[in-house]
C-alpha cells in the first residue's frame, strides 16, 4: 500500500509540475498554484500576473503568496498587494478587492537588492477572475526588476 501511495503522490507531483508551463496547475478540485508568468511597471509599481483567470466551477482560497524579487538600484518597495481584477489587462480592469502583503526588509548584495515575500494567507477569489501581484516604490520611478519569481497557492472551494 504504502508504494501504491508513494507512486500515486509521485504522478500527482509530476502531472502538477508539468502543467505549470501551460498556466495554472490544478489537482483535481483540491490543489491550485499559479506561477505569475507576466510583469509590467509602467509606473511607481510593477504587477505580475499570468494572465488566466481563476477556474469558473470553483472559487480559489488563496493560502500562501510567494515571490523574490531582484532590483538593481536602491529603489525600496514599501509596499505590496494581491488584488482581484475583472479582466486580464491590470490597465483597464477594475480593481474589485486586495489585500495587503508585508514587504521585508530588502538583502544587499552588491548593487543588488533582493526582496523575499514568503507569507502565509488567506484570501477567497471568486470564479473566472484575474489575480495580480503589486508592489509599490517610494522613488519616482518604476521598481525595475531584473528577476523575480512571484505566485500563489491554495484549493479549490465548490461553489454552493
Amino acid at each position: 500500500m504504502k508504494a501504491f501511495r508513494a507512486v500515486s503522490f509521485f504522478s500527482v507531483l509530476l502531472w502538477a509540475t508539468s502543467s505549470i508551463a501551460d498556466g495554472p496547475a490544478r489537482v483535481g478540485n483540491a490543489y491550485y498554484e499559479d506561477l505569475f508568468r507576466s510583469v509590467g511597471c509602467p509606473s511607481l509599481y510593477c504587477y505580475y500576473t499570468s494572465s488566466v483567470p481563476t477556474p469558473t466551477d470553483a472559487l480559489v482560497r488563496i493560502t500562501h503568496v510567494a515571490c523574490l524579487l531582484a532590483t538593481t538600484t536602491n529603489n525600496p518597495l514599501y509596499g505590496a498587494a494581491i488584488q482581484i481584477r475583472d479582466g486580464a489587462s491590470f490597465g483597464s480592469s477594475n480593481l474589485l478587492k486586495q489585500m495587503v502583503v508585508e514587504v521585508p526588509q530588502p538583502l544587499a548584495a552588491g548593487s543588488s537588492y533582493f526582496y523575499t515575500i514568503d507569507r502565509p494567507t488567506l484570501f477567497v477569489v471568486g470564479a473566472g477572475r484575474y489575480i495580480f501581484f503589486v508592489v509599490n516604490s517610494s522613488s519616482g520611478a518604476a521598481p525595475s526588476p531584473y528577476a523575480y519569481s512571484c505566485g500563489i497557492s491554495g484549493d479549490l472551494i465548490p461553489p454552493q
